[in-house]
């Protein structure tokens, strides 16, 4: 099973969630978003990632300019083992994630996001 590697930024963290739910590309989201200073911000989708990090499934760490995130070996057992209904959404979004969002700037990110927000 593959999984994916890191993701450096909350803001693009952030971003990346809101455009998949906003655009309707990926059916597993259901964050709800505010308007904030640099776009859309969940504020549950933050305390689900620090609820990730406390448990041990997801590592975060600050590297000079921000954070990255990176599913930890704890991680990947709970998914092969508990999460195999989630396989079939999960692949969308790496999907959309690939195709669409990836290597893209935070700026573009922010705007894409905002227009998927309706902002």
């Amino acid at each position: 099973m593959e999984y994916p590697g890191q993701l450096k930024g909350r803001k693009r963290l952030q971003k990346i969630v809101c455009i998949s739910q906003y655009s309707k590309k990926y059916p597993g989201f259901k964050f709800e978003f505010v308007r904030h200073y640099y776009g859309p911000y969940s504020f549950d989708l933050r305390r689900l990632m620090d609820r990730l990090v406390s448990i041990g499934f997801v590592e975060e760490n600050y590297e000079g300019l921000g954070y990255t995130y990176k599913i930890t070996e704890k991680g990947k057992v709970f998914y092969k083992t508990k999460a195999k209904s989630d396989l079939n959404k999960l692949k969308l979004l790496r999907k959309f994630i690939k195709e669409e969002l990836k290597g893209q700037h935070i700026s573009t990110l922010i705007r894409k996001s905002k227009e998927v927000f309706g902002w």
